[in-house]
């Protein structure tokens, strides 16, 4: 297969097979910092952070499919983070099932080179760790987490951190009017993000080694930074309006109302009224409506019924 599309492509290029692919991933890494190689923003980022699962594809899944034996199913989490701006995705990691997500905080953070404005995490992410770590990249940040529903105001007269004020803010206004006034739903890009790299990519990993699986979801996320990137409406200084004319209605058609008299005489005058002279019914004209006497018949009137 890619043999097929390097010759659509018209590149001559020798096609490694798979044994020299899998080994080339053990050791493959991106040409640059952040997955795709983007140019960082000028700015402080908006970052988003997630995780999710994605399903190891082995030979006990094999069995399962081929004999129906039950077997245990193997999982790798994959940890992201989302600019909520862009929409790229500016860090990743790939862990085993058992790896905490407050663990990968400061992994993540190391790939991202520029500041961060603001750190938004659901409360799996709450903690002193988190907090330590965001604030050891960027002094500045702000850290949007949901403390626990348990959460209490500490008693003591030091003066409140971030996620002190998270608590008084949910206890003096609730939950909801804090998601608003701190941007907090802007996590669900992160979601929509996961969903698409599992419907674009796929939920399962087909390499087999830990360090293939990272390859393979850095390629990934390569590959969707691509197509966002792709797809971007790009600014142009010449792009004209859509409606650069002004707006000019239609001529308008008017009405003469008449009571239908019998009689061919009163069929030219049913005409120029405007009234079918065979079903008696007012109907809309044409901008151009037949003359007086003209002959009429129902192929050449062309007319909508308004009753």
């Amino acid at each position: 297969m890619l043999e097929s599309v390097l010759q659509l492509m018209g590149l001559a290029l020798a096609v490694p097979d798979h044994t020299t692919l899998s080994r080339r991933a053990h050791a493959w890494r991106s040409a640059g910092k952040r997955p795709g190689n983007q140019v960082p923003p000028a700015g402080p980022l908006n970052v988003l952070v997630d995780s999710t699962s994605l399903q190891v594809y082995d030979g006990g899944q094999w069995l399962e499919e081929k004999h129906g034996a039950r077997s245990r199913r193997g999982w790798r989490k994959l940890h992201r983070a989302l600019d909520a701006d862009s929409g790229e995705i500016v860090a990743h990691t790939l862990t085993d099932q058992d790896a905490g997500d407050v663990s990968q905080v400061a992994p993540l953070l190391d790939q991202i080179g520029g500041l961060i404005g603001q750190f938004t995490a659901d409360g799996a992410y709450d903690g002193k760790p988190t907090y330590d770590a965001v604030i050891d990249h960027s002094a500045a940040a702000a850290i949007v987490i949901p403390p626990r529903a348990n959460a209490v105001e500490p008693s003591d007269d030091r003066p409140p951190g971030q996620r002190n004020r998270h608590i008084a803010a949910i206890n003096s206004d609730g939950r909801m009017k804090w998601q608003v006034s701190t941007g907090y739903g802007k996590r669900s890009l992160v979601e929509t993000a996961i969903g698409r790299y599992k419907s674009i990519i796929g939920r399962h990993l087909r390499a087999r080694s830990l360090p293939g699986q990272q390859t393979e979801v850095a390629i990934g996320c390569a590959v969707l930074n691509r197509m966002l990137a792709c797809a971007r409406r790009k600014p142009s200084a010449a792009r004209q309006p859509r409606h650069s004319q002004p707006f000019q209605r239609s001529p308008s058609v008017q009405f003469h109302i008449r009571a239908p008299t019998p009689g061919a005489a009163a069929d030219s005058d049913m005409a120029q009224a405007g009234i079918h002279p065979w079903t008696s019914q007012w109907i809309l004209l044409q901008p151009s409506p037949p003359a007086t006497g003209a002959q009429c018949d129902q192929n050449t009137w062309r007319s909508k019924s308004v009753l």
